[in-house]
């Protein structure tokens, strides 16, 4: 008598007749039913769909190290634990993304997807042992060997658990189909009348308007469907999920389509998925591009599988591709134009920030979801990218509240020797509903550094630090330990370090990266945010990753670089292995003078109070129509008025900053004096290399005329309130029988 084993089951999709022969292989899969709504529940009342395993030979068989997986391009599967299955016996499997095992079910780490993609077993080498290829399997039927173990595949009466020999064999005819629709996606100041259209008479059509994916349950079309101005409905998303906030109903709406041709049960056409944007202006409402996020409600906000909340399993702060979701993208430029329209996937980007109510979100372009790569010229900053396999819709929780500030660092990094991120401002819409303000950007891997260098099917090592020790995030360590060994062997003094140091390093990009940190006073940093990668090669050198400048432009007087590199009376603020390679490096002279000079030159140009400023300025008008909406959404910033302050504290920062950069300057590089104006004050700072016994300070006008003088006695440094007019001055300091004069320029 045969034996039954009751256990989960995976959810996948698969043609019928042809199959390997698998009569070497003594486990085969027996069935798999795609789309389970009524046929069994599992031990937490759902119905996920399942898989069903045999045993065809005549000995018992450890099932652990069998894999299962509905990715034909892996060999690594979700693992089968455990069991001894007996001679000419069952076990079921569900396929419910759930990842858990029980004595009485196993439930797998992936879903099934009607008509997409195959159920195969594996063996722990990732050996195909057996495969079942997508077809139309309709609702509530299965799809399976019959009889039990052979190479024939019907569709049958599901037995979940039983012999197949005894099942109903369905007959179906599926027809191929195609969907066409009237109005494409955009915008309109007049509500629409919308019309389908299909090409075989048996088949019907079904929509959504909710973002739901459309099946044989949803709403069949009937003639036409009016779609009408939404925006004073009440939010049907906005409130899920685990909101510390929850707006009003005021957030702007868009109208989402979701169409699909179905025939015996199965979709017979691609899935169209549109946003119409209804409203008295007519267009969609922001100067800057739109992101249209369209996907199943279930895939976010379900408490089981969705990624956007907490749920049972912390599901926001979850990782890899099992929580990875499918999505429509459409993006439209700042004039209304649809410039991407695809299928991706989409994962929750970040670390901390996956706590937050205004999450990031990772896209990502694959073959199976119908696009390899993201096809459009994104960034102008970049403007010779025009494709990318992974982009970033990065939400701001900057702590200052001003929105602007991360896209603001890297705009006024974009010309040093940088990898930084492009980025573009936009207004994300999911399933309709106004998200708030996001960065359309790139995704430091892999990919970046092929696109941004123009380099194909390259290995790379990535190394990121953080509180608690150095993690790999791609490739290997093996490079990265023989640099730290190098470094604590090498003589720092020596004369050949400096060119050594141009061997394992881009001087220019180390120095640039933490030039800029040290002026933008990142306080996120260096025990996060802070990546090093390099080329797998015997020539290549380790560069660093710029991003994540949230936790910047706050801390005016941050002496930041002294901590970074000294120990204040044995106290190392920062971890030792963060901060080991640039203390090295500037044991040596040579570095030493070239990152002290460029660091004098960054901050006469780049980083001079009026350029940063000017970039200031620039974003505020950028960003000013967007705030009001996004401060209702998220209550962060909390108003208007609000935001106009925290922007005006950036301004204060850029005024500021350079009198504790200089002063840093000397603390730690010496020279003689040092005159610090601030252009927010009348405030004049100086420095001198020692104490002086008497000091003279003159000021003399541009014609040469004598307009103050100070005496000073016993002093290393003065401060002086000049009240000068406005103009171009000569300041003359004379002490130890020296003398040094510097220009000062008086703004008002």
């Amino acid at each position: 008598m045969r034996t039954i084993r009751f256990i989960p089951w995976l959810h996948l999709l698969i043609p019928i007749l042809l199959i390997p022969d698998g009569s070497a292989q003594d486990l085969k899969i027996n069935e798999a039913q795609y789309s389970n709504r009524i046929t069994i529940n599992d031990a937490d009342n759902d119905s996920p769909d399942w898989i069903e395993i045999i045993n065809i030979s005549s000995r018992s068989i450890n099932l652990r190290g069998y894999q299962l997986t509905d990715d034909s391009t892996t060999s690594i599967g979700w693992k089968l634990p455990n069991h001894d299955l007996a001679p000419d016996s069952v076990i079921l499997i569900f396929a419910s993304g759930k990842n858990k095992y029980s004595t009485h079910e196993w439930h797998t780490d992936f879903k099934l997807k009607l008509m997409e993609e195959p159920v195969i077993l594996m063996d722990w080498s990732g050996r195909l042992l057996d495969r079942i290829d997508p077809q139309c399997v309709p609702p509530d039927a299965s799809l399976g060997r019959w009889p039990d173990g052979s190479n024939v595949l019907r569709i049958l009466t599901p037995t979940p658990g039983t012999s197949n020999n005894s099942a109903e064999v369905k007959e179906i005819e599926y027809l191929r189909d195609s969907l066409w629709i009237s109005h494409p996606s955009g915008s309109s100041k007049q509500q629409l009348t919308l019309q389908l259209f299909n090409k075989h008479g048996p088949n019907k059509i079904y929509y959504t308007l909710d973002g739901s994916s459309p099946d044989e349950r949803s709403t069949p079309y009937d003639n036409s469907i009016i779609l009408k101005d939404i925006n004073l409905e009440e939010n049907r998303f906005a409130n899920l999920g685990d909101p510390n906030y929850k707006p009003g109903n005021l957030i702007s709406k868009a109208n989402i389509l979701r169409a699909v041709v179905i025939s015996e049960g199965c979709p017979a056409s691609k899935v169209i998925s549109n946003t119409y944007s209804i409203n008295a202006s007519g267009n969609m409402n922001y100067p800057v591009p739109v992101v249209s996020i369209i996907t199943d409600p279930d895939n976010l906000f379900d408490e089981e599988t969705g990624i956007y909340l907490k749920g049972k399993h912390i599901n926001y702060a979850q990782h890899g591709k099992e929580w990875e979701r499918p999505v429509h993208i459409e993006i439209f430029d700042s004039i209304g134009q649809l410039v991407i329209d695809q299928d991706a996937g989409m994962r929750i980007h970040g670390g901390a920030s996956r706590g937050s109510d205004q999450k990031s979100l990772r896209l990502y372009a694959r073959e199976s979801y119908g696009a390899e790569e993201f096809k459009y010229p994104f960034f102008p900053q970049k403007s010779s990218l025009t494709s990318f396999k992974t982009l970033l819709l990065r939400g701001s929780r900057e702590w200052s509240g001003t929105l602007l500030k991360d896209e603001l660092c890297h705009s006024l990094v974009q010309d040093l020797k940088l990898d930084y991120c492009a980025t573009k401002t936009s207004i994300v819409l999911i399933n309709g509903e106004y998200w708030g303000i996001y960065n359309i950007r790139e995704r430091q891997d892999k990919y970046y550094v092929e696109n941004n260098y123009d380099l194909e099917n390259i290995n790379i090592d990535i190394i990121s630090y953080n509180d608690k020790g150095i993690l790999l995030e791609e490739g290997s360590t093996k490079a990265y330990d023989r640099l730290i060994d190098s470094l604590s062997i090498c003589d720092p003094q020596d004369k050949l370090f400096f060119k050594k140091i141009g061997d394992w390093f881009d001087i220019e990009n180390l120095s640039d990266f933490f030039i800029a940190h040290f002026y933008l006073a990142n306080t996120d940093f260096p025990d996060n945010n802070y990546k090093t990668w390099r080329i797998q090669s015997d020539t290549s050198k380790w560069r660093y990753f710029f991003f994540d400048l949230d936790g910047a432009m706050r801390q005016t007087f941050s002496n930041q670089m002294s901590d970074h590199i000294d120990a204040v009376d044995g106290y190392q603020q920062y971890p030792a292995h963060t901060t080991y390679i640039l203390s090295r490096l500037l044991q040596n002279p040579d570095f030493r003078d070239y990152f002290h000079n460029r660091f004098l030159f960054l901050m006469k140009e780049t980083f001079n109070p009026e350029t940063v400023v000017g970039q200031i300025n620039e974003y505020q008008k950028h960003y000013q129509p967007l705030v009001s909406e996004h401060s209702y959404r998220w209550d962060r910033p909390e108003d208007y008025r609000s935001w106009i302050s925290n922007v005006e504290m950036l301004r204060a920062f850029a005024f500021q900053r350079p009198l504790t950069i200089y002063d840093e300057l000397h603390n730690i590089f010496g020279g003689s004096i040092s005159i610090f104006p601030n252009p927010s004050s009348d405030l004049i700072n100086l420095r001198l290399p020692w104490l002086a016994e008497h000091v003279t300070i003159n000021i003399f006008s541009a014609s040469g005329m004598q307009v103050r003088q100070d005496l000073f006695t016993a002093v290393d440094r003065v401060s002086i309130n000049h009240k000068l007019d406005q103009g171009v001055y000569i300041i003359q300091v004379i002490f130890d029988h020296q003398v040094h004069s510097g220009k000062l320029i008086v703004c008002r």
